[in-house]
């Protein structure tokens, strides 16, 4: 109470009042001199008097009262007004967007900041409120946080976002902070831009998630190790269970198994390298334990992570799994061993050089062995290949050079290169050229055909003796057609004329005198007649083979079965009493000289027709074998006497015969006529045959049949 007193100069007159009322009211009586004494009406006086000293006194206190209570008003408005200002001004500086409103979110102030922060102006804000800007995913939670301000008449701290009416988005810090007077309860409040401490957790976040799925997904294990001598792991990335077969909990969980799964041998040497505390940077090979029992072989790439004192607590590391690299490193070393050792076997020179300069860049050791210069001025003289080059080649082996880095195929070019002692060899140099990079390298190989030039030589030569010996020949042959015609000339004209002679002489002897005659001599007479037909069916049979040889081929379409069918049509006219059974596959068309084939027909038929002369059932059959390619083989097939294989290679040479006369006629050239009709048409033919089985005859017409 004496507080309020002290603070309050309205209530310190009130009260004052209040005593010097009490006071008069019950010691007036008291106070007054002689009152026992007086009059009524002089009583009635004093107390009229008193009255008016009451009401003066009254008057002055309330006019006291009245003046410190305007006093203390003007006092409480100066400071009100002064605090405004004050606010006012620290509002307008303050980074600080702040703001007053009511219960129903409408502002009665923003600052500057407020609005550039949200990019609302102050009239749209003093209207619509603060609530109009919040971005639409978050108005929702904000707004149920202002009501939950209003109901409670409580403070609120909440981050959302505003969306700015240019479409950039402000994260801010919200507080709101209820404000009460006596009219009313409102509410202050103020909006902190966050925006760049959200586009760093952001952008930290998504880092951070970068890094979990680049630890996550790269082939190397990631691992964090205390600074102690077994190394004992505090964080393992989950490739551990895919390198080692541990999961990270296993790992993590107990701490020598790092250094138990290290291979014996390389204990000592690891720990020294990767715990050395001097050491940043260090990389270490060396082989772990897989949970299988086998053993890998990793490489780690470890440094250092330092605190705020510069001292190292831990240790981060990669694993990599070089198992199968160092494996096939062994088998790229073995394999280029092998390679080198094939290189270096081979009687080629294999060469590397550069496009630009055509120096060598790698030669295998059979150069100095076929030219007699070492490789070390192959491959350090910069102009050994171009100087080595015979000067007559020189242009020409630059140029296949040149084309081959041109076109980029394979070239080859023959050259003659100078070697040791000035020995002159004959180079076949294959060029291939590869682009390498930003150029070209080329890369061959050079054989030595010294020996094979000098083959080609000596070749040369005998062909050049070849074709003078040709032509001698050639000569000769054509001496020996020429004799050939006359010989045929003389059998057709010379030798038919007695022949015919003979035959008819003895036939009129025959018919006119055989009643003169006793049978020795009829027999004598009948065996001439005989002799005089095989004489002529032997001289026709070699002028057939004759013309065969000499006649110029005329290629034409021709049926084979129609050729055969007539060549059959004739045989049955001359013994109609023969039953045969013809059979023939259609369309045996082929491109050949038509008089020829017909006589190969005529003879192979006639063969047929002939020796199944025998068989109460007689089968001939033209056939083919078609093959690939339009390589087509045609036979003739009869079921006669077929004859023994053992002597198939008598069969096509002239005069060459398997029966006696007395079993089968002929004159034992059919074949051989055969045999060189089938060959100039560029053809093949063969005999297949078993006594009493039959014959088969195979040929072919060659290609362009």
């Amino acid at each position: 109470m004496l507080a309020q007193l002290k603070r309050h100069p309205s209530l310190r007159i009130l009260a004052i009042y209040v005593l010097f009322v009490t006071a008069w009211i019950v010691y007036f009586d008291a106070l007054l001199p002689g009152a026992d004494l007086l009059t009524p009406e002089r009583l009635l006086q004093v107390h009229a008097g008193e009255d008016i000293v009451f009401a003066i006194v009254t008057c002055a206190m309330l006019f006291l009262l009245l003046r410190a209570e305007f006093a203390r008003r003007r006092r409480i408005e100066d400071a009100l007004r002064k605090s405004e200002e004050l606010f006012h001004a620290l509002a307008r500086l303050s980074p600080v967007g702040i703001f007053r409103s009511g219960n129903d979110g409408r502002c009665s102030y923003v600052n500057e900041s407020w609005t550039r922060i949200t990019g609302i102006e102050a009239g749209r804000a003093l209207g619509e409120g603060w609530a109009s800007g919040v971005h639409p995913a978050d108005r929702e939670a904000v707004l149920g946080a202002w009501r939950r301000c209003v109901t409670d008449s409580g403070s609120t701290r909440i981050e959302y976002r505003f969306q700015r009416p240019d479409g950039t988005v402000a994260w801010v810090l919200g507080e709101v902070h209820p404000e009460r007077t006596a009219a009313h309860i409102g509410f202050v409040g103020s909006i902190t831009d966050i925006t760049d401490r959200k586009q760093i957790e952001l952008a930290l976040r998504t880092s951070e998630e970068r890094f979990r799925t680049l630890i996550e997904h790269m082939p190397a294990v990631a691992c964090t190790r205390r600074i102690d001598p077994r190394g004992s792991p505090v964080f393992v990335s989950p490739q551990v269970e895919t390198m080692l077969g541990y999961t990270p909990a296993e790992w993590v969980g107990d701490a020598e198994l790092w250094f138990r799964s290290l291979h014996p041998e390389d204990q000592p040497r690891v720990l020294i390298e990767l715990m050395d505390p001097v050491r940043e940077h260090v990389q270490s090979e060396y082989r772990l334990r897989h949970k299988s029992g086998r053993w890998i072989r990793v490489v780690e790439e470890a440094a250092f992570l330092y605190n705020e004192a510069n001292r190292p607590i831990y240790r981060l590391c990669l694993l990599l799994d070089v198992t199968q690299t160092r494996q096939l490193a062994s088998d790229l070393a073995r394999t280029h061993g092998r390679y080198e050792g094939l290189v270096n076997s081979l009687d080629g020179i294999v060469w590397e050089m550069d496009a630009v300069t055509f120096a060598y860049t790698f030669v295998s050791r059979q150069a100095e062995r076929l030219t007699g210069v070492p490789l070390d001025r192959w491959l350090q003289e910069p102009d050994f290949w171009l100087e080595h080059i015979h000067p007559a080649d020189r242009e020409r082996a630059r140029n296949a050079y040149r084309e081959a880095m041109r076109t980029l195929r394979p070239t080859q070019v023959e050259y003659r290169m100078v070697a040791a002692e000035n020995r002159e060899i004959w180079i076949r140099d294959g060029i291939v050229a590869a682009p390498e990079g930003e150029g070209i390298r080329l890369r061959g190989v050079m054989v030595d055909i010294s020996a094979s030039r000098r083959a080609a030589q000596e070749i040369q030569e005998l062909n050049a003796e070849l074709e003078t010996r040709v032509r001698q020949r050639t000569a000769e042959l054509e001496s020996a057609n020429e004799e050939m015609r006359s010989f045929s000339y003389s059998v057709s004209h010379d030798l038919r004329v007695p022949l015919r002679t003979i035959a008819a002489t003895a036939e009129a002897l025959n018919s006119g005198y055989s009643a003169l005659l006793d049978a020795a001599g009829r027999d004598h007479l009948g065996r001439l007649s005989v002799a005089a037909q095989r004489m002529g069916q032997l001289i026709e049979d070699l002028l057939n083979l004759s013309r065969v040889n000499r006649a110029e081929l005329r290629r034409e379409p021709v049926d084979l079965g129609e050729v055969a069918q007539s060549v059959m049509a004739d045989f049955q006219r001359v013994d109609p009493g023969r039953k045969v059974q013809f059979r023939f596959a259609p369309g045996l068309c082929v491109v050949g000289d038509a008089q020829l084939l017909r006589l190969l027909l005529e003879n192979l038929l006639g063969n047929a027709w002939k020796f199944t002369s025998r068989k109460p059932e007689a089968l001939i059959e033209l056939g083919v074998q078609r093959g690939a390619g339009g390589h087509h083989t045609y036979f003739v097939r009869d079921n006669g006497a077929g004859f023994d294989m053992a002597y198939a290679h008598k069969l096509f040479a002239p005069f060459q015969r398997l029966h006696r006369v007395e079993q089968f006629q002929g004159t034992g050239i059919g074949l051989a006529t055969v045999k060189n009709v089938v060959e100039r048409h560029g053809g093949k033919i063969w005999i297949e045959s078993a006594v009493d089985l039959g014959t088969t005859v195979f040929f072919t017409m060659g290609k362009s049949a």
